[in-house]
């Protein structure tokens, strides 16, 4: 064991001592119920205004708990890899400290070793895919990830404050040719107040910042042959000069988002709308230097624009039932910019900034809930549809690839009470992805590299594939101190493609609540 993996095991068990002093009274249906409650999932945006967090739970909790996981795909996007296997040991809490103020938390530690990764040497592909440092020979990818986060929401007689701050590390390497090492730190920082304009309805604002950095390197270790390594520009096209030139990338991104949320004190009528503008920063050295210099070039630019917003009503028909629904909108837009340089002076300079890749997604998604609870059961249901639109263009060459689908499915959960010292729940979501239309593979401009090419292709026909999804979990909880549970988990993730392919995804969780 790593003295790094030490560390921040006896970190996370001083968390536990502290959590499990003076807890709230439940019974165990009760204290499952609250923590595993649908209708705050279903109002997730909601708290992203850390000042509402102090509505989010009647009582406090916290959890414990390891997690193994197992995921094989017969089909796959080359970049994401075929499979991997994943242990994570995690500890979150809530606190309602006095009446007025409360405290929230989470640390999780995460080791995930990923096969068959290809045309990618970089971490976080959401962010960096368009412009990852890329190579056809690809390998194993080992990951270790440590995530800490934590916040406060403090009441007052008209209105309530609140801040969170996060912050994730990531170090990646491979061990075999070509070799390369990520190191990423990730700082999330927030504040939110709410105003509450009567006993029935809250208004808030929230803003945020996020600084990313990401510093790849890579090495041979072999002297008589070196892979091709490429600075990709997106949808297939790489940077000529510095391709092969280069063996590292330096990745910055600073962005800030904003919220807006108004809502019932008892939440079951919330509104949120925000958005989010980035800019993400390629740079590349060239020589040994490994991090920004007087030898460092921009040579990408990433502008990111998100915007979002979701409204929920939620009707209490009886004592027992539960009826509403969800609007929820997302849509996020990138453009990238190549910064072109000449040499023909002997000295290397930036002769040209042009934007020439975009790529943007909308989704609009419709649920419809309905809840039953009585005599220590919970049945939930939710049925849903979402409409899906992709594009993704380069502009020199021409190229593109646009995908238009939906998403049809229903959402299950089910909590029952066996007796005092022991539940069982199952959480089951069903859908299908179906491609209403999608644009030819003729409008993807083609290399003369016949790896790209089928990379391309690849991916192309993957994103151009329907197929059929059951998520499925089972937990079980037994109460073995007055204030104190254990849970196992075992969860299965099938996915069925039209192209006859099978991915599939086992988890199993064993934790303690309290």
């Amino acid at each position: 064991m790593s003295a790094n993996y030490s560390k921040f095991l006896t970190f996370i068990i001083c968390c536990l001592g502290i959590s499990t002093q003076a807890q709230d009274s439940l019974s165990l249906y009760q204290n499952i119920e609250n923590q595993l409650t649908q209708f705050r999932i279903l109002n997730s945006e909601y708290y992203c205004n850390p000042a509402n967090m102090a509505g989010y739970s009647t009582y406090s909790f916290s959890n414990i708990g390891l997690n193994y996981q197992n995921l094989n795909k017969e089909t796959y996007l080359l970049q994401e890899g075929k499979s991997h296997k994943t242990f994570s040991l995690y500890t979150n809490s809530y606190k309602a400290i006095t009446k007025n103020t409360t405290l929230w938390g989470g640390a999780s530690y995460t080791s995930t070793q990923t096969k068959n990764v290809q045309w990618n040497n970089t971490l976080d592909l959401d962010r960096t895919a368009s412009m990852v440092i890329a190579d056809s020979v690809g390998g194993t990818m080992n990951l270790q990830t440590y995530r800490f986060n934590g916040g406060l929401a403090k009441n007052f007689t008209k209105f309530t404050l609140g801040g969170e701050v996060a912050y994730n590390a990531d170090l990646s390497y491979k061990t075999q040719d070509p070799r390369p090492k990520n190191v990423t730190s990730d700082l999330y920082l927030k504040v939110g107040a709410t105003y509450h304009l009567n006993s029935n309805y809250n208004i808030g604002l929230s803003a945020g910042i996020n600084r990313y950095i990401q510093t790849s390197t890579i090495k041979f270790s072999s002297e008589v042959y070196q892979n091709a390594l490429y600075q990709m520009n997106g949808l297939g096209t790489y940077n000529f000069y510095f391709s092969n030139k280069t063996e590292n990338a330096f990745y910055s991104d600073f962005s800030h988002h904003y919220l807006f949320t108004f809502g019932t004190a008892d939440d079951l009528f919330t509104v949120t709308a925000g958005t989010l503008f980035g800019t993400l920063t390629k740079d590349v050295t060239i020589g040994n230097s490994t991090s920004t210099g007087n030898n460092s070039y921009e040579i990408n630019r990433l502008e990111l624009r998100k915007n979002f917003a979701s409204i929920i009503k939620v009707f209490n028909l009886t004592d027992s039932y539960k009826i509403g629904g969800k609007i929820n909108y997302h849509k996020t837009n990138k453009t990238g910019t190549e910064v072109l340089y000449s040499n023909n002076t002997g000295i290397l300079q930036k002769i040209l900034e042009k934007e020439n890749y975009e790529f943007s997604n909308s989704e609009l998604s419709f649920n419809v809930v309905l809840q039953y609870q009585n005599n220590g059961s919970t049945v939930y249901l939710q049925p849903f549809y979402t409409v899906s639109q992709t594009k993704e263009s380069k502009y020199d060459p021409a190229s593109q690839q646009n995908f238009d689908d939906y998403f049809a499915g229903i959402k299950l959960w089910y909590l029952q009470q066996l007796n005092k010292t022991n539940s069982l729940s199952f959480t089951a979501d069903i859908y299908q992805r179906t491609v209403k239309k999608a644009s030819d593979l003729n409008m993807l401009t083609l290399s003369q590299h016949q790896g790209i090419n089928q990379w391309l292709i690849n991916d192309y026909n993957i994103k151009n594939t329907n197929y059929k999804a059951v998520q499925a979990a089972l937990r079980y909880d037994v109460k073995v101190l007055p204030k104190q549970s254990i849970y196992a988990i075992f969860a299965l993730d099938y996915f069925k493609f039209s192209n006859s392919a099978v991915n599939t995804q086992s988890t199993f969780s064993l934790g303690i609540t309290f």
